[in-house]
């Protein structure tokens, strides 16, 4: 009986209503982000700096340009001899996207693509073959050789 005149006295005060009110207030509230807030960045594939594309050098085995870079996110499963780089950055709400595309011949490195290149001393570094960056960007994950 005493529970009965607790719940009555609760709605007819309007307190079971305020307290109602609260509860769903803090809820919505909780998941909205606030300005100015830190939210975390977020990086995923392979970190890939230019000293490190620096050390590719025509002829490298995939072995030793797996040694240098780690392996590739992507390796393309319609042409074994190339492989992706592709490392992702977003932080609060900005995305940047870098992705460097490796060619190999014959087991060896043959043509780098993508949104790094080896810096002019390395080039001039090697012999005087073919030029190891191909001078097409690679635009498409999906970009075959001919």
């Amino acid at each position: 009986m005493k529970k009965l005149t607790y719940l009555r006295y609760l709605r007819n005060s309007g307190l079971l209503l305020f307290l109602t009110i609260g509860v769903m207030g803090v809820l919505t509230l909780s998941s909205c982000r606030i300005p100015g807030m830190h939210t975390a960045t977020v990086e995923q594939g392979n970190l890939i700096t230019q000293e490190m594309v620096n050390q590719l050098k025509r002829g490298m085995t995939e072995e030793q340009v797996e040694f240098v870079l780690g392996s590739p996110v992507h390796r393309n499963s319609f042409n074994i001899n190339q492989w992706v780089y592709i490392y992702v950055r977003e932080h609060e709400g900005e995305r940047e996207r870098k992705k460097l595309m490796l060619e190999f011949e014959d087991g060896t490195l043959a043509r780098i693509s993508g949104d790094y290149v080896p810096s002019p001393d390395a080039v001039e570094a090697e012999s005087n073959e073919a030029s190891l960056v191909d001078p097409k960007p690679a635009n498409d994950l999906t970009d075959s050789s001919e």
